[in-house]
């Protein structure tokens, strides 16, 4: 649900409401946007600088980090979602003029990352392929998750076990909602 108020900042309410059916677990629980290319400073109060997830945050402490688009991408050999931020209480891209849009958490901490690339650059084949990152070319506009949580990278091996059970994403209810409040 979408509240928009005079000033017009907007309060995004989300609902993920589990039903019926043999789903185990869930990826991310979260927004997907896509911002204007020159919104490409960031401004953001979580942890960092570099990027952290639920199961791996302990290096990366809660501070205030400015950083740019650009910057987010970290060139694993087989391109792959990277940059995510934890803990955040708030999120601002921005142009080098300082307009533009941040993100403010209501009830939840939020994760947010940002990046030149879709999640179909990242991975476009349904049967994995060997891409480089090297191979990836930057689109003209910045793809943003805003995101409840995510489940953890993985478990303590390389050879594809689970995370550990208290970083997966179950199957169930989930709700949180954020701000999203224009910066002149």
């Amino acid at each position: 649900m979408y509240t928009v108020y005079p000033n017009g900042a907007i309060r995004v309410e989300n609902s993920f409401k589990a039903i019926n059916g043999n789903h185990k677990l869930l990826m991310r629980i979260g927004n997907n946007l896509e911002l204007n290319a020159q919104l490409d400073q960031i401004r953001f109060y979580g942890r960092g600088p570099w990027e952290n997830y639920w199961d791996r945050k302990s290096a990366s402490m809660v501070g205030l980090y400015q950083q740019k688009v650009d910057e987010q991408y970290f060139p694993y050999a087989r391109p792959q979602e990277s940059g995510n931020k934890s803990d955040v209480r708030w999120v601002s891209f921005t142009n080098a003029r300082g307009k533009g849009i941040k993100f403010v958490y209501v009830d939840s901490l939020l994760n947010f990352s940002a990046l030149p690339y879709s999640l179909d650059d990242l991975d476009p084949e349904v049967e994995k392929q060997q891409y480089h990152s090297g191979e990836l070319e930057k689109r003209n506009k910045t793809y943003v998750h805003m995101d409840l949580n995510q489940i953890g990278l993985q478990g303590i091996d390389s050879w594809g076990s689970q995370p550990l059970e208290k970083y997966r994403l179950p199957y169930q209810d989930y709700s949180y909602s954020y701000f999203m409040v224009p910066l002149p």
